[in-house]
């Protein structure tokens, strides 16, 4: 059996989806938990560092969450969020 359907088959998450998740779940800790907020708020001018920060979490960060469902944008608490975004990835 395939890593693949073995991870279907036990309703895992895939690499990607696992990056996403957890991502996401960070983005939603600084909204809504001041959790690396003052980390948020940089801006870099530096060309240089251009290449890294789009590769950073401050810069996909935000884009992750901002293309969430507007129903999962609202969840007040950690617990569903975790929770129904996990079955929106599986759904996908």
């Amino acid at each position: 059996m395939s890593g693949l359907i073995l991870v279907k088959r036990l309703g895992w998450l895939n690499v990607t989806q696992r990056r996403d998740y957890f991502m996401r779940v960070l983005m939603y800790r600084c909204i809504y938990g001041n959790y690396l907020k003052d980390l948020l708020i940089q801006v870099y001018n530096n060309v240089f560092h251009e290449l890294l920060y789009k590769e950073s979490f401050l810069y996909n960060g935000p884009h992750l969450r901002n293309t969430l469902p507007d129903s999962l944008k609202v969840l007040a608490e950690l617990r569903s969020f975790k929770y129904r975004f996990k079955t929106f990835l599986k759904t996908e």
